[in-house]
């Protein structure tokens, strides 16, 4: 109905190129610029690189960092493209990644905490294949192209380099969270304009271990609006993911849908 394969995907990929670039910009190069630049300095530099990879008015108000604990971000929002007069694509009140920073000399990439706190989103179906991120992919694929062509240049020059080991081992997340998130999908390339609204989106998932099968306890609630419905939904589930054969086991342990309450 919503053509969810085809939408989902490429925005995604939006979505985790921005969460790399934050992690690369804020992680990656962090403890040099920690100590070169005050965390005013750091907000200015994210600001101007996802700006640049987005082709979009990116803001950040305010930017907390502690090297060692993990990074908070306030009023974090990309605008709608030129094409819309107002409005964002993406808004998150506050972002707040918590990590241990010492377990990168065991291996592993320990994160405490991601939370998304107040989360907007707006999806939206312009034409049969373009949407109001499509301009984003565009400006990507236009980078991607630029690094394959520095790319081949380099492997005709026939120089070998050995690959370095992974240094991660090991990843762990013990929380990660949204709290009163609003997502909302709008399709105007049919007649018949088709809206939903995910409101009041609440979602909580604890004790992931990307290298061993373990219990990933997960909860969520919302509210679905469709067109003139109006759904509330509960979830509370358990998943145990096995990454190395490529298994996932999926119990529900109650989920509630516009009052019908199933068990199992």
């Amino acid at each position: 109905m919503l053509n969810s394969g085809v939408w989902m995907a490429k925005f995604l990929k939006v979505i985790l190129i921005i969460i790399i670039s934050l992690i690369l910009i804020v992680g990656g190069g962090l403890f040099a610029v920690y100590k070169m630049f005050p965390a005013e300095k750091i907000k200015e530099i994210l600001i101007k690189e996802l700006s640049e990879k987005t082709g979009r008015q990116v803001n950040i108000e305010n930017l907390r960092v502690n090297i060692l604990k993990g990074i908070e971000i306030k009023g974090f929002t990309i605008k709608e493209s030129s094409r819309y007069k107002t409005g964002y694509f993406i808004k998150d009140e506050k972002v707040v990644l918590k990590y241990n920073l010492l377990a990168l000399l065991k291996g592993e990439l320990f994160i405490y905490q991601i939370l998304l706190d107040e989360p907007y989103i707006q999806i939206i179906k312009e034409t049969k294949d373009r949407y109001n991120f499509s301009d984003i992919l565009d400006k990507l694929n236009e980078k991607q192209v630029k690094g394959q062509k520095v790319t081949e240049k380099k492997e005709n020059k026939k120089v070998e380099k050995t690959e370095p080991a992974g240094f991660i081992k090991n990843i762990i997340i013990t929380s990660i969270g949204v709290k009163k998130g609003n997502f909302i999908y709008v399709d105007y390339s049919k007649k018949e304009k088709m809206h939903l609204k995910i409101q009041d989106f609440d979602f909580d998932m604890q004790n992931i271990l990307l290298t061993s099968i373990k219990p990933i306890s997960i909860k969520s609630s919302c509210t679905v609006l469709y067109n003139d419905y109006k759904i509330p939904v509960n979830l509370n589930a358990n998943v145990s993911l096995d990454l190395k054969n490529k298994k996932i086991n999926l119990k529900i342990v109650s989920f509630a849908l516009a009052g019908i309450i199933t068990n199992g």
